[in-house]
């Protein structure tokens, strides 16, 4: 903007300069002329045009409504999504205690065999190791197997939760005659530094997801 800005003083200083040497010229001209003959009467002043009517603005000059939206605080704030987050972590603590449940049973199986391989022949040693491998085997089956369940239904909520989202971004800018939405991601590393706080539709978005989510 600093180079535009001075391109333009650039250009109107060139004309302001055009315009003082032409004036110049003339009253040079002038002066020689009045020695020449007598000053004649000044000419009626022309009437004024009328002036023309204000163009109608067309939809083309209309100008660009832009909105910006916190997504992050959107997807913190919704009613629905905390109500899902509440039954999926009921979940978790239930699936985490059965896992808690099998890793105690493993640490005392390890106990025991601490306490007593040295009661225990080599066959009877081997067989309670072999059993307390194959049931770390089945823990780490088990966590993985319900990370996986608990990823599943988070992605599932979420997946839910943008669709609502969209939904209602889509019914704003239909209704308000919105042509951009921003997320406005904070940080340094965020692609909006800087926004009027009248663009932004975080409240109003939040407002009506969870009124329909009533």
């Amino acid at each position: 903007m600093k180079s535009l800005r001075r391109f333009v003083l650039s250009g109107v200083t060139l004309v302001l300069m055009l315009g003082l040497c032409t004036g110049g010229s003339v009253l040079a001209q002038k002066k020689g002329k009045d020695k020449e003959k007598a000053p004649e009467a000044p000419a009626q002043a022309a009437a004024p045009a009328p002036e023309s009517a204000p163009a109608a603005a067309t939809p083309s000059s209309a100008p660009y409504k832009i909105g910006v939206l916190d997504l992050r605080e959107v997807v913190r704030q919704y009613n629905k999504r905390k109500e899902k987050y509440d039954r999926l972590q009921a979940d978790v603590d239930r699936l985490q205690t059965e896992i808690k449940a099998m890793g105690e049973k493993i640490e005392a199986a390890k106990k025991e065999y601490e306490d007593s391989k040295g009661t225990l022949n080599d066959e009877q040693r081997l067989e309670l190791k072999n059993k307390i491998e194959a049931d770390v085997a089945n823990y780490r089956s088990e966590f993985d197997k319900r990370q996986r369940q608990i990823d599943a239904q988070e992605e599932k909520v979420l997946a839910e939760v943008f669709k609502d989202i969209e939904a209602v971004l889509n019914q704003l800018a239909e209704t308000e005659h919105y042509h951009l939405v921003l997320n406005a991601k904070g940080g340094p590393e965020g692609a909006i530094l800087y926004h009027s706080p009248t663009m932004d539709i975080t409240p109003k978005v939040l407002e009506i997801l969870n009124k329909q989510s009533n």
